[in-house]
């Protein structure tokens, strides 16, 4: 596959700009599914950012509508409904992040699906060409993930390490924008065990052969970490792409997991995977066994 290698900021740490031809890139197109309950204002945000910055790839907008009950949800669906590439799914059941995800996946006509909450933000104008063309030279790669920065600048996931803290914890949570991290790996591409699944291009037809996300387990939490390692356990690669950003205010969208009856589904869900990967949460392949596993993982 043509391609260049680009030095970043002159330094010996490198990606590739992969270059497909254009027979192949036709073949490219993106169903893009954004879960929401009410918060309006945000995931127009969300959603404009999008139209703003891709342009480079055929995409679709899936809208997943979880019970939203003001009017401004209705007036904001409407006015979506009036692009052509954008489609409306109302959900009118209790959140279960898994079966909403897993409903929109079965509304999706294209060969590549984007996982993405309404409180993450593009900012980067080939974000998304950037994402699908790590899968298109590469047919081994199954899922890819992008570095996701807190509103302060710092990061909030750089890939996923299994083992630490439990289950898995985003790697160099917390480190600078632009710190290298460990030889270099906040900042260069890399196979990574898991990405997040806040913003994360998934091939339709290997999360279909896995079943996609776990609805009956797994309903909120790590749904993300179990898809990745169910599509490894596949034959799948995941990859982590250090130099393709986009902000998230993580959780502003449902909260967090640590509340009263959250805290205790959370703990559930969390001896799930205990159980499920007991002889693989401590052995991540791309983690060095030596380092802690206490968070944040910062590969030390």
């Amino acid at each position: 596959m043509p391609g260049k290698a680009v030095s970043r900021d002159g330094l010996t740490c490198y990606r590739v700009d992969w270059q497909p031809g254009r027979a192949t890139r036709q073949q490219d197109k993106v169903s893009i599914l954004i879960p929401f309950r009410d918060q309006i204002e945000m995931t127009a945000e969300c959603v404009a950012a999008i139209r703003r910055h891709t342009r480079d790839v055929p995409y679709e907008i899936i809208l997943l509508d979880n019970w939203s009950t003001g009017p401004e949800a209705e007036a904001f669906l409407t006015a979506q409904g009036n692009f052509a590439n954008t489609k409306i799914v109302r959900v009118a059941e209790t959140f279960n992040y898994s079966r909403i995800n897993n409903i929109g996946a079965s509304e999706a006509k294209h060969p590549f699906i984007l996982f993405l909450n309404n409180d993450v933000f593009v900012r980067d104008g080939h974000w998304l060409r950037r994402m699908v063309d790590e899968c298109v030279v590469n047919q081994k790669v199954s899922a890819v993930g992008i570095k996701l920065l807190y509103p302060n600048e710092t990061v909030q996931h750089a890939g996923v390490v299994l083992g630490v803290g439990g289950v898995a914890d985003h790697a160099f949570r917390g480190i600078g924008r632009d710190s290298p991290g460990y030889v270099m790996r906040a900042m260069v591409a890399q196979r990574v065990s898991a990405v997040t699944g806040a913003c994360m291009l998934v091939r339709r037809a290997a999360f279909e052969a896995v079943q996609g996300f776990d609805e009956a387990a797994l309903a909120i939490a790590f749904n993300d970490i179990d898809l990745c390692m169910k599509l490894a356990r596949d034959g799948g690669e995941i990859v982590f792409l250090a130099d393709v950003v986009a902000e998230h205010r993580e959780s502003m969208s449902r909260g967090d997991d640590f509340r009263d009856a959250k805290l205790a589904r959370f703990m559930d869900e969390n001896e799930v995977m205990k159980q499920r990967y007991a002889g693989v949460l401590g052995c991540d392949p791309f983690y060095n066994p030596h380092f802690s596993r206490e968070v944040p993982a910062r590969f030390r």
